[in-house]
């Protein structure tokens, strides 16, 4: 059964313990369930804002089961991407075995790869794996843009269904919307410009931001595809300053608001963990959860 990949989907923070290291997995599901009681359309786990290069093959799998049987009737996307085919593939069996619905899978990092090989290698993962997969670019972290021509052969509508693009450039979330038509999904990871993505015909988003502003992001998706833009386009700048915040601090921002939100632990694991401005995170936090009563 191929997902429908329409709406607004956290990519979820994964909380530790005081020390960094061991997992909190009574914090991760009581954030999860909070999101879903905000009216997000699904999680995905094991993302970059899950910190997946710090987790172990056993962490993933772990995050992944007590995701599934927290979502229930809610879309699971797991994060699956690797340095390497045969990790990620391995990471992907781990997300069939436990539940996953659709697996998003970034483009290989770390060694600069060839056009042909990055065709290869989701050509393989589409041959040996039985789980949609979601194409996922973000080359501002791995060096290579998977730009709309190639992501428009590769997105096949059954095995390949789409691609989140992180990339941050509106010309390439049109392009992708118009090369890929209806066989498959388009979703923006870029708050920047998640209404003109919308409004031009992207069919969601996955967004780190959408852990402290879930409401907010999913009113302001309903308003644009019952045609009222502008007044979706009034929320993303109520947002606006969160955006800033989060560019600033990252992961370890999101946490320390979500501390102030859900008595949630503000550690990540080394070398990403860094001091926050608490006062400043008071504020973003007191802005949240404003925002998310008020578009609840």
């Amino acid at each position: 059964m191929i997902p429908k990949l329409e709406g607004v989907f956290p990519a979820i923070t994964t909380p530790f313990k005081d020390d960094g290291e061991a997992l909190d997995i009574e914090t991760f599901e009581k954030h999860l369930n909070w999101l879903l009681d905000n009216g997000v359309d699904g999680i995905v786990v094991n993302g970059s804002t899950g910190e997946a290069p710090h987790l172990t093959r056993e962490e993933r799998s772990t995050l992944t089961k007590s995701a599934r049987k927290m979502t229930d009737n809610s879309l699971l996307i797991v994060g699956t991407g690797g340095i390497s085919l045969r990790e990620t593939l391995n990471y992907s069996k781990d997300a069939v075995i436990n539940g996953a619905d659709a697996i998003l899978v970034i483009t290989p990092f770390y060694y600069k790869i060839k056009e042909e090989n990055i065709v290869n290698y989701y050509t393989h993962l589409a041959n040996n794996l039985s789980i949609p997969i979601i194409l996922y670019n973000f080359p501002q972290l791995t060096g290579f843009n998977l730009d709309a021509d190639l992501a428009s052969t590769l997105i096949d509508g059954n095995r390949i269904i789409g691609i989140k693009d992180s990339s941050g450039d509106l010309i390439q979330i049109a392009k992708l919307v118009y090369l890929i038509e209806d066989r498959g999904y388009v979703l923006t990871g870029n708050p920047y410009i998640s209404h003109s993505s919308l409004v031009i015909g992207a069919d969601g988003l996955i967004l780190a931001v959408a852990n402290i502003l879930p409401s907010p992001l999913k009113r302001m998706y309903e308003y644009i595809k019952d045609g009222e833009s502008n007044k979706a386009l009034n929320i993303y700048w109520e947002m606006f300053k969160v955006f800033l915040f989060v560019e600033r601090y990252g992961i370890p921002g999101i946490k320390v608001v979500l501390s102030k939100m859900l008595d949630y632990p503000k550690r990540s694991r080394q070398p990403l963990h860094t001091e926050v401005d608490g006062s400043y995170a008071a504020k973003i936090a007191e802005e949240c959860l404003y925002l998310n009563r008020n578009y609840a």
